[in-house]
């Protein structure tokens, strides 16, 4: 607490001056310029009188100046008086506790206060240390909680330091300043999984950000996402499945190019889409009339006659293609219809299974014997010594029936592979796990 006293009329009728209050009057009065005055030099009987000034009434850091001012607006100074002055309510300035950036946020500084605190902007606020991100858009004032938006996220492992200058708008309810400090910035951005190179040339072609952002899908974040495929492709190589894999479409995103992608080589098989197709979070939604998709794989040229398998999750299908290529004797064909079967063909040989349609469905030859499966669970087996398959190509969502597509699906289809009969089992599993994890299937 300071104490001044001010406007005494000392002997002689000189100027008026302001005299500082040092512990007591004792025998001397101690001058603004640092000598004394002793008070036997004062001719008057004097009277003190003691004068509150609110802190609110001052600006931050106040002078001995900004007070006189006061005085003068607010008192009325006799000749014989001297006032001297305090301050009431909070004189406590506030101060840093904490700050943070977390994980979730990683471009979001978070500082908390001793006390409730204004700022007006981020005038004298500054970031050093491995990076100098710069400070912007201040969240939370009149609360004890500021947020900064910083112009870079901050990752893991970097050391960082908030510097406060004098100049800086941060104060409380009394108007007490935050004083220049530096606060060390505690910084809990975790480390970033190390990810499988398909899953990081998959990602990136596809566009997919990894970061917190929200995803097209449901409940879901790019990074969640990420991690979903980091998991299909861990399954694979767990199960030393990718030499029997052939290309294993994903249909990720919300448009054909991001749909166009194989996870195994995202430079081989391509698939390019016809027709009014919708691709959205619940997969891709053919129109029944004129939608198709072909990546260039041709069955007779890929597969092994009599050890391949494809794999395809129906999400929502009418009685339609929703695999197919070839002619009426030779052809590679998978038919859905939603609630009562689902039909497999290859060679003139025909597998038909009275169950609903929707979910995880696979054709495969082993052994000279088709076998169709849903979900991973084999539905039937029959004999099939076929000798060739199809030379067309194969269409997505239609059949391409020597060489011309029709038989066109009603309805959405998701995630598509191909690849040996003996792989069929890691395929159908690693596409449960995605359809699953997307939440476009329940399995």
């Amino acid at each position: 607490m300071e104490e001044f006293f001010s406007d005494i009329k000392v002997v002689g009728d000189v100027e008026a001056i302001k005299l500082k209050k040092t512990g007591g009057i004792g025998n001397n009065i101690l001058l603004d310029d640092g000598n004394t005055l002793p008070i036997s030099n004062i001719s008057k009987n004097i009277t003190i009188r003691r004068i509150l000034i609110p802190t609110t009434a001052l600006p931050a850091n106040f002078t001995s100046t900004d007070v006189k001012n006061w005085l003068n607006t607010n008192e009325s100074i006799g000749d014989n008086e001297v006032l001297f002055w305090e301050t009431t309510g909070d004189t406590t300035a506030p101060t840093i506790l904490t700050a943070k950036v977390e994980n979730a946020e990683p471009n979001k500084l978070v500082v908390v206060f001793s006390e409730v605190v204004t700022i007006t902007n981020t005038t004298g606020l500054t970031i050093t240390g491995d990076v100098t991100p710069t400070l912007s858009v201040p969240t939370g004032s009149g609360t004890d909680t500021i947020t900064f938006t910083l112009s870079a996220a901050l990752t893991n492992g970097q050391s960082v330091t908030l510097n406060v200058a004098s100049s800086n708008t941060i104060k409380d309810a009394a108007n007490n300043a935050l004083a220049a400090t530096t606060e060390a910035i505690t910084n809990n951005v975790a480390a970033v999984a190390a990810y499988d190179a398909k899953t990081i040339a998959y990602m990136n072609a596809v566009g997919t950000p990894n970061d917190s952002t929200a995803s097209i899908y449901p409940n879901k974040t790019n990074a969640d996402i990420w991690d979903l495929c980091e998991e299909v492709v861990q399954y694979i190589n767990t199960n030393n499945g990718w030499a029997g894999v052939y290309s294993l479409h994903l249909m990720q995103g919300n448009t054909a190019l991001k749909n166009s992608y194989n996870l195994k080589d995202i430079a081989t098989f391509p698939m390019t889409f016809y027709g009014g197709w919708i691709h959205d979070a619940q997969g891709n939604k053919a129109n029944g009339a004129n939608t198709y998709g072909l990546f260039n794989f041709i069955p007779d040229n890929e597969f092994i006659i009599d050890n391949f398998s494809v794999v395809i999750s129906s999400i929502s299908t009418n009685d339609s293609t929703i695999l197919g290529s070839g002619s009426y004797n030779n052809r590679l064909l998978m038919q859905a219809d939603y609630q009562v079967k689902f039909t497999a063909r290859v060679g003139n040989a025909t597998i038909s299974t009275s169950v609903n349609a929707v979910g995880v469905l696979s054709a495969k030859k082993l052994n000279s014997q088709m076998i169709a499966s849903k979900n991973g669970v084999e539905l039937n087996v029959e004999p099939n010594t076929a000798t060739s398959i199809s030379s067309y190509e194969l269409a997505y969502g239609a059949n391409n029936y020597i060489g011309s597509p029709t038989a066109f699906l009603d309805g959405y289809i998701g995630s598509f592979a191909n690849g040996t009969a003996n792989a069929e089992p890691i395929i159908s599993q690693a596409l449960i796990m995605w359809e699953e994890g997307l939440g476009r299937l329940t399995i």
